[in-house]
């Protein structure tokens, strides 16, 4: 006779600790057991990175211009499968930014759709936290999963956030609530205004905030 396999909630309810991907300090206030223990961000650490580095190519992409912004929405929506009028005006707003680099997680590297575009790179992966932790990097457009919510909050970066599906409507307006990061709704990414205007923002706060 096969043996019954438990279900999650049997699991929780069983179980001496649970370990969660949520932060005390970032996540909004809820009711919670004893035995959850919120260990969020522990895998972000600078003192952990101390022991890698960036490429000179990655290197020479911060250095490139004044400003650099990193682009991605994580693993599971993927870029290369964004509609093509998002991709547009996503492309219509870097190109109105000249001074601006973009780095952009884009499943298809080899695509041909941005190579008018000298300040647009493109790239199947990327060392996020490396480049999130790094100062020259100016803003980031994420899709505001957990772990990139947890690398944000660690690292201090601003951030313009999309939540496409699944917990990340919560975790972009718990980002936003902190002051940390703007949402926009995914249907927006048609809107070439709404896009370079809270870009505009994102570098004017920024750089109101560097001043001594």
């Amino acid at each position: 006779m096969m043996e019954r396999i438990l279900i999650f909630q049997e699991l929780i309810a069983q179980a001496s600790f649970v370990f969660t991907n949520g932060n005390p300090y970032l996540d909004f206030p809820h009711p919670t057991l004893y035995k959850t223990v919120m260990i969020g961000g522990f895998a972000v650490s600078r003192s952990a990175n101390e022991k890698h580095t960036l490429s000179k190519e990655w290197n020479a992409l911060l250095n490139a211009r004044r400003r650099t912004v990193l682009v991605s929405f994580g693993s599971v929506a993927k870029s290369v499968d964004m509609p093509e009028n998002f991709k547009r005006t996503l492309l219509d707003v870097f190109a109105s930014m000249p001074e601006v680099t973009f780095i952009w997680k884009y499943e298809d590297p080899s695509s041909k759709f941005a190579e008018s575009l000298p300040n647009v790179y493109l790239s199947a992966w990327v060392p996020q936290i490396l480049l999130l932790e790094d100062e020259r990097l100016s803003a980031f457009l994420t899709h505001g999963g957990m772990g990139s919510s947890n690398e944000l909050a660690m690292m201090g970066k601003p951030a313009i956030v999309i939540p496409i599906f699944g917990d990340q409507m919560r975790n972009s307006h718990m980002l936003a609530r902190h002051g940390g990061a703007l949402v926009l709704e995914n249907q927006h990414l048609k809107n070439f205004l709404t896009i370079q205007g809270l870009l505009s923002h994102l570098f004017v706060v920024t750089q109101v905030h560097k001043r001594p």
